[in-house]
């Protein structure tokens, strides 16, 4: 096992329809440098693949365009556009790299309850490399979010 990766929260409560994310943290155990991919793309690290389950073990959905209905009558969807960065970098062995990811900007967290989240990610030529998994409870909303996935009216 050449990696360590745990993921963390600051808090294990989250509130209905707020934002929150996650920090991973990657760790050359090994001996030699590993060069990989960095980047983000809307708030989600590239090249980690996220198991995220509410408390029935289903599969939390992705969201897809949304819409924010704004007080002067105007529509936003976002993201507009899926901003990003890409770098190739190393690790030298015994040092670590912390990413963050923006879960509640990619994933629907539509229900309060129990979720569990575990990330993993795969290197060239050697198995997939999995963190711990955490679990994070979600609370009932104190108002309802003015974010919605139904697109305006036509006029």
């Amino acid at each position: 096992d050449l990696h360590s990766f745990p993921t963390r929260r600051s808090s294990d409560l989250v509130v209905l329809a707020s934002q929150f994310g996650i920090a991973i943290t990657m760790t050359n155990i090994s001996e030699e440098s590993i060069t990989l991919d960095f980047g983000h793309y809307g708030g989600m690290p590239r090249g980690y693949e996220f198991d995220i389950r509410d408390d029935k073990g289903e599969p939390v959905a992705r969201y897809g365009k949304r819409y924010l209905h704004l007080p002067n009558g105007n529509t936003l969807q976002y993201p507009t556009e899926l901003p990003g960065s890409h770098m190739t970098g190393g690790i030298q062995p015994g040092k670590s790299i912390e990413q963050g990811a923006m879960l509640s900007e990619v994933y629907q967290f539509d229900h309060p309850g129990t979720y569990t989240i575990s990330v993993s990610r795969k290197f060239a030529g050697m198995p997939a490399v999995y963190s711990n998994t955490i679990t994070i409870t979600v609370l009932p909303a104190a108002t309802n979010s003015p974010a919605t996935d139904q697109a305006p009216a036509e006029k």
